[in-house]
C-alpha cells in the first residue's frame, strides 16, 4: 500500500503541475439573445451594403445614360460639322472656278479690245473710203456683187466681234457678282 500511496501522490502532483502549467481559458459563452443581436446587426449591415451597391449601380447607369446622350450630341454636332465642311468645300470650289473663269474672260476681253480698237483705228484712219464709194467704183455687175459680199462679210465680222465683246463683258460682270456674293 505504501506503494500505492506513492503512485497516488505522484499522480496528484503531476495533475497539480499539469493543471497549473496550462493557460487558463475562460468560457466565453454568449447568450442566445446576444447571438441573435449580432445576427440582426450583421443582417442590417448586409442590407445597408446591398442598398449602397444598388445606389452605386443606379449612379453608374445614370452616368452611362449621360455619356450615351453626350455621344449622341457629339455625333449630331460632328454630322453638322461634316455637312458644313462639305458646303464650304463646294462653295470654295465654285469660287475658285468663278475666279478662274473671270481671269479667262478678262484676258479674252483684253484681246478682243485690242483687236476691236485696231479695227476702229483702221476705219478712222481710212475714213475717206466709204462703203458706197467701194460699190460705186465697181467695174462690172459681178464685181459689184463681189464687193457687196465683201462688205457684208466685213460688217458681219465686226458685228460678231462686238457681240463677243458684249458677251465677254456680261460674263465678267456675272463672275464678279458671284465672287462678291
Amino acid at each position: 500500500m505504501k506503494r500505492h500511496i506513492k503512485y497516488i501522490t505522484a499522480f496528484a502532483v503531476m495533475a497539480a503541475v499539469a493543471v497549473t502549467s496550462f493557460p487558463h481559458f475562460e468560457a466565453d459563452a454568449k447568450t442566445l439573445t446576444e447571438l441573435q443581436n449580432e445576427r440582426s446587426e450583421l443582417a442590417k449591415q448586409t442590407q445597408e451594403a446591398q442598398q449602397k451597391l444598388k445606389e452605386a449601380q443606379q449612379k453608374q447607369a445614370d452616368v452611362e445614360a449621360e455619356i450615351a446622350a453626350m455621344d449622341d450630341v457629339i455625333n449630331a454636332a460632328q454630322t453638322e460639322l461634316d455637312s458644313a465642311q462639305a458646303d464650304l468645300d463646294d462653295v470654295t470650289a465654285r469660287l475658285e472656278a468663278s475666279q478662274k473663269a473671270l481671269e479667262e474672260a478678262t484676258q479674252k476681253r483684253d484681246q478682243q479690245l485690242v483687236t476691236f480698237s485696231g479695227r476702229m483705228r483702221f476705219f478712222y484712219e481710212n475714213s475717206r473710203l466709204s462703203y458706197l464709194d467701194i460699190l460705186l467704183h465697181s467695174e462690172s455687175f459681178s464685181d459689184m456683187l463681189r464687193r457687196i459680199q465683201y462688205i457684208d462679210d466685213i460688217m458681219s465680222y465686226d458685228n460678231n466681234m462686238l457681240n463677243e465683246l458684249t458677251e465677254t463683258q456680261n460674263e465678267i460682270k456675272t463672275r464678279t457678282e458671284e465672287i462678291e456674293a
